[in-house]
């Protein structure tokens, strides 16, 4: 934990020395290529009180403005992050399972899959704004197909890795196709699953920021969109440590959640 903090301090010790360097020399323009973290929280934090869909915000800048603009915006990113990726781990899940149980499936959608995994999600961006102009519901889709590509390889695999013995045993017992899905293979893969998952998760924030890039008028990506349009570098430093502590605080109730899951699963004692 000491050791932890030690690496924040020493970041925020990098930062700060190198925009005082950056000051020094460029003065005038020093907050717009660095800002330091007096700066970004005495005059950058009170400015977002400015923003909203409309333009007109709360009035003068203030702290209290700028809360309720920063809360408004994380709550409608947030929502587009526990809905495209809940219902992309879904559709991840489903079709891994579908393709590990039909042959005939995986046959027509194992090259789909390993097709379009490689494909930078940024790059689709245009493609998608093309399509669904920035609607909410390319938002979303947008989220679902960047979750659930990662999702269904991890099913895949975490299928394949099963020992082979265990369906084998259960078959010889006389359990039925299905019933050797249900009690061995998705109990046994739930694990390598929940880490999967959370790799993704740790995405899902990124996906999202380029997913309000797809001209959508509310959330935090729009908020940097336009703070990098006006080089307004103290919001856009704000807004990505919304989203590190967002997806930090994610991580941590994924992780206490698939441990609760996981919590029949024999631990490995520590030497």
């Amino acid at each position: 934990m000491i050791r932890r903090a030690l690496g924040i301090l020493s970041l925020v010790l990098i930062w700060e020395l190198t925009a005082l360097y950056i000051k020094k020399i460029f003065p005038e323009t020093a907050h717009t290529v660095l800002p330091t973290i007096e700066y970004v929280f005495r005059v950058s934090l009170p400015e977002l009180s400015s923003f909203d869909q409309s333009g007109t915000g709360y009035g003068e800048t203030s702290y209290l403005g700028a809360f309720l603009v920063l809360g408004k915006h994380s709550l409608i990113t947030a929502a587009r992050v526990i809905v495209g990726t809940s219902l992309g781990m879904l559709l991840g899940v489903f079709l891994g399972i579908l393709m590990a149980w039909s042959p005939i499936v995986k046959k027509y959608l194992q090259p789909i899959v390993s097709f379009i995994r490689p494909i930078p999600l940024l790059a689709l961006v245009p493609l998608f704004i093309l399509w669904f102009g920035g609607k909410e519901a390319g938002n979303i889709l947008y989220i679902v197909f960047g979750i659930s590509v990662m999702v269904v390889v991890n099913t895949l695999n975490a299928i394949r890795n099963i020992p082979p013995h265990y369906p084998l045993f259960a078959e010889t017992l006389g359990a039925t196709r299905g019933q050797v899905f249900k009690t061995v293979i998705f109990p046994a893969i739930i694990p390598e699953l929940i880490g999967g998952i959370k790799v993704a998760l740790g995405m899902a924030w990124a996906i999202t920021l380029g997913a309000e890039m797809l001209a959508a008028q509310q959330g935090l990506g729009r908020i940097l969109i336009l703070s990098q349009y006006f080089m307004y570098t103290g919001r856009m430093i704000i807004v990505v440590i919304l989203f590190m502590l967002y997806s930090f605080i994610l991580n941590i109730v994924t992780t206490r959640v698939g441990e609760d899951v996981i919590r029949w699963k024999p631990k490995l004692k520590e030497e």
